[in-house]
């Protein structure tokens, strides 16, 4: 047999043993599609609070006693401060129609001022079970303003809240894992009770910001634009997390200095949610791998030439469903 024939010989034994496991995948899918109900899409995670502060449940003006949100703490800064002011704004959305807008106020006394907005239904936070997930607290976020250099004198803080409930040592909101995109360019958060500067952000755009809280871990994972930058351990809490609430939107000032104004700044938050991360089902998988091994088996058996047969013409239908085309052979049409 020439070299040439034998190369021939090869590369139709690779696309046929190609076209076998194809197959088996193909079936092995199918079957955990149908006896075991696995999606076909991309999981789906359970949303607790979502917003993009659009109408009809938001319109411009102040978010104060708008679908359930409040003011959550507040402070002047002094005797001759006033607090930073929320509302419903059409002038900088993410997406949509509408975002919250805060905006610092008068060039405050003492140590400056700051206001927290949050979802309070009936005037208190919602609290919702964690224990055994990883849930996503994230936000759109965008400091407006100059850059004041290394100095931390302005900021758009995220604050994702913990909530614990045990009458013997504490009932309430943890005030644990805060960020905040401060003006000096960086993203800066709190583990624990130390403070780290994070990698740089984009000042004067939106930037997402997440905390997700890993309770099976314990702990806190931070990421910036889909990128993790830091974690935080809940160990010197010396108890277990198991729940968590709606997180509060703030911005924070520093008094008026030489080279800063508060008032040339503006924060911005848009798409907020609170969602659980969907988890790859592991029984799931195996079920599937388990099953396309069988189908690779019937694919093979020699002595079944006519079902070896009908399988072929339903390949071309399984193709089809999972390329979400259109399929006229093989046997009855698919959409």
């Amino acid at each position: 047999m020439s070299n040439q024939r034998k190369l021939c010989s090869l590369a139709a034994r690779v696309a046929e043993a190609s076209s076998q496991a194809s197959f088996g995948v193909l079936l092995g899918t199918a079957l955990a599609v149908v006896v075991l109900g696995v999606p076909l899409g991309p999981a789906r995670s359970e949303v607790f609070y979502q917003t993009g502060f659009e109408p009809p449940a938001f319109a411009p003006g102040p978010i104060d006693g708008q679908a359930g949100w409040a003011i959550a703490a507040a402070d002047t800064g002094g005797p001759f401060g006033s607090i930073p002011v929320g509302s419903i704004s059409t002038t900088f959305p993410n997406v949509g129609e509408q975002s919250l807008r805060i905006d610092p106020m008068a060039n405050n006394a003492g140590n400056g001022a700051y206001a927290s907005f949050r979802y309070l239904p009936a005037g208190a936070s919602p609290v919702f079970n964690g224990e055994g997930r990883q849930i996503s607290v994230k936000v759109e976020a965008a400091l407006l303003g100059p850059t004041t250099g290394a100095a931390d004198q302005i900021s758009v803080n995220f604050q994702p809240m913990l909530y614990f409930d045990d009458p013997a040592i504490y009932v309430g909101d943890v005030y644990r894992s805060v960020m905040w995109l401060s003006s000096d360019g960086h993203i800066h958060v709190v583990s624990g009770t130390t403070q780290h500067i994070g990698p740089a952000y984009l000042l004067g755009q939106y930037n997402e910001l997440e905390a997700r809280f890993d309770f099976p871990d314990q702990k806190t994972i931070y990421f910036l634009n889909g990128t993790e930058f830091d974690q935080d351990s809940w160990a010197d809490l010396g108890v277990t997390i198991t729940e968590f609430s709606t997180p509060e939107l703030q911005l924070g000032e520093l008094h008026a200095s030489g080279n800063y104004n508060p008032l040339n700044y503006q924060g911005y938050f848009d798409d907020l949610e609170v969602s659980a991360v969907p988890e790859p089902s592991s029984l799931a998988l195996l079920a599937s791998g388990f099953l396309s091994v069988i189908g690779y088996g019937l694919w093979r058996r020699p002595d079944r030439p006519m079902l070896r047969g009908r399988l072929a013409g339903c390949r071309t239908i399984l193709e089809g469903v999972f390329s979400g085309g259109r399929v006229e052979r093989g046997c009855s049409s698919i959409s």
